[in-house]
């Protein structure tokens, strides 16, 4: 590493050295609360779609943050149909202070017809594809524990039966601080997103309520809606919809 610029900092006192140590300990205490903030009791996830060649080995990782209880971890699709498994959900025990990988793809996915060649693409219903004519679905999952737990959804773990695939991600599930009424997105503005599979710059949007109005300003055309004309939408409780951009252009 070169630095080119710097400044000569004058020596410190003992009595400025104390001073600075407590100040830095008084932020490192204030970042371990930060830290603790992905623990919750309650996460909701629309899982993404990553490219036509599939999910691949799809997990669900949650790690029971009592060391000294059990927990049971429930994982539901509310907007699923009635008389399904979805909006009972299913329920997991997790041992104090250990880690539970649940294979979303087996549990929740729906098979193709013809069954895929490739392992990873087994399941087709998992995640919240990028379909022009599809942008609202009914695949919203809650997970909700008796407990405090951390969860991570995994992609392209190497393991029998399935493809590891070539997007190996892991995304970290943000609990109580990923609900909210007023967010603003980032995409990336260099590089082309890899058009050998259709692979388009999107986000999705979740509801944890029914009824849940939802306006969205487009700096750049989405799907179906122009740049800088706002647009209405309505979901109910765990639907999702999928703000993807029109082209695979870095913009």
């Amino acid at each position: 590493m070169m630095i080119t610029n710097y400044t000569a900092l004058p020596l410190l006192r003992k009595t400025q050295l104390r001073m600075v140590y407590v100040l830095l300990l008084s932020i490192l205490a204030g970042c371990g609360q930060f830290a603790m903030a992905q623990v919750d009791k309650e996460f909701w996830f629309a899982v993404p779609f990553i490219g036509n060649h599939g999910n691949g080995n799809s997990e669900l990782v949650v790690s029971n943050m009592d060391k000294l209880n059990a927990v049971t971890v429930n994982i539901s699709n509310p907007a699923a149909p009635v008389g399904g498994w979805g909006v009972v959900g299913r329920n997991f025990n997790i041992p104090a202070g250990q880690s539970l990988r649940i294979d979303l793809n087996s549990l929740y996915g729906t098979p193709k017809s013809p069954v895929a060649i490739r392992p990873g693409t087994l399941y087709a219903n998992l995640d919240n594809a990028q379909l022009a004519t599809q942008l609202t679905n009914n695949k919203g999952l809650l997970i909700k524990s008796t407990g405090d737990i951390t969860a991570f959804y995994e992609l392209g773990r190497q393991v029998p039966g399935f493809d590891q695939g070539n997007n190996i991600e892991i995304f970290s599930l943000k609990g109580s601080n990923s609900l909210g009424t007023d967010f603003m997105l980032p995409f990336q503005n260099q590089y082309l997103t890899w058009n050998n599979d259709q692979s388009y710059s999107s986000a999705n949007i979740i509801a944890s309520e029914y009824n849940t109005q939802i306006t969205i300003n487009p700096t750049q055309a989405a799907v179906g809606h122009p740049a800088g004309v706002p647009f209405t939408i309505t979901l109910n409780k765990g639907q999702t919809f999928t703000l993807r951009a029109v082209g695979l252009e870095a913009n």
